[in-house]
């Protein structure tokens, strides 16, 4: 599947309870991460942010993301 083909799927055929992802022309469906999965992982985001402003080598880590898109070359 193609960028294009992926963005030519109805919105009305998308059920907004599950996320997708286009990863190497494979269409990846899936659920909404409950709560209870997205709590820890906020709360361990803050943790490294912390981590960044109170320990001298926090500057090793440049920052932390929700959700971030990230683009793959063909060769990954």
């Amino acid at each position: 599947m193609t960028g294009a083909e992926c963005d030519a799927i109805p919105h009305e055929n998308v059920d907004p309870a599950f996320v997708c992802a286009l990863v190497r022309g494979i269409l990846i469906v899936n659920p909404i991460p409950l709560s209870s999965a997205r709590g820890p992982n906020n709360l361990l985001g803050f943790l490294l942010r912390l981590n960044q402003d109170q320990h001298p080598e926090g500057v090793c880590l440049d920052g932390t993301l929700f959700k971030e898109e990230v683009e793959l070359s063909p060769d990954d």
